[in-house]
């Protein structure tokens, strides 16, 4: 994803309301157990969602750091909330530096676990979508690597309201393919992903596109 402005435009405000619900309902569970002073946003893409979290812990931590595999979304981030105690850096998640071994009180990620190919057992993008029991899959690759005390809910997220020029503007945002169509199909491409998308109708009659996402809501700690 390097396309800053659309995602900005068309996909972060949705993102970013459900995540701000997610940290309220389970971020006191990460406080109430640890002293954190140092966090990792995992795919922070332009930094909104690593702002906010860091307004959540602002008043004791000492840094928080963002990072992304594309280098546009990183400098987005930097200019935009980059300061003393939060910046972002372009870090694949897969090849982690060793001077983030063992440093961060608090890892937290949203929107990133579905794009990562290697997930010990699955080697696919959104590798637990036919998975006969995802939450029982995960936690079992989570055990494995050492998380403790882990909880793992699957929740039902709809994201509604949006228009015809905003499911397109989504597409052109999120696809990893759309730089790899001819130019010349780059359109035909863009209708074909928007005719997929559900639609409902309000009560004034207007027409509105939604998508509905089952999302993986995971808690571990991991000692090292």
């Amino acid at each position: 994803m390097n396309k800053v402005g659309p995602f900005l435009k068309h996909v972060a405000p949705y993102q970013l309301q459900y995540n701000i619900n997610v940290l309220k309902n389970y971020f006191p569970l990460i406080r109430d157990r640890h002293n954190v002073k140092s966090a990792l946003d995992v795919g922070c893409g332009p930094g909104d969602l690593t702002s906010a979290v860091f307004q959540f812990v602002e008043q004791d931590i000492n840094e928080m750091i963002g990072i992304d595999i594309s280098p546009v979304m990183v400098d987005w981030a930097n200019k935009a909330y980059g300061g003393d105690r939060i910046y972002f850096s372009k870090v694949d998640v897969q090849t982690i530096p060793k001077n983030f071994e063992n440093r961060f009180d608090c890892i937290f990620s949203f929107w990133t676990l579905h794009w990562i190919a290697d997930q010990s057992v699955n080697m696919h993008q959104a590798p637990f979508q036919k998975s006969a029991n995802p939450q029982r899959e995960l936690v079992k690759i989570l055990e494995h690597v050492g998380f403790k005390d882990i909880s793992c809910n699957v929740e039902t997220v709809r994201f509604g309201k949006y228009t015809e020029n905003d499911i397109a503007g989504f597409f052109f945002a999120l696809s990893p393919y759309y730089d790899y169509i001819p130019i010349n199909l780059r359109m035909e491409f863009i209708r074909d992903h928007v005719h997929l998308v559900d639609t409902e109708q309000d009560a004034s009659g207007q027409r509105h596109y939604y998508f509905d996402h089952t999302m993986f809501v995971v808690h571990g700690c991991k000692i090292p």
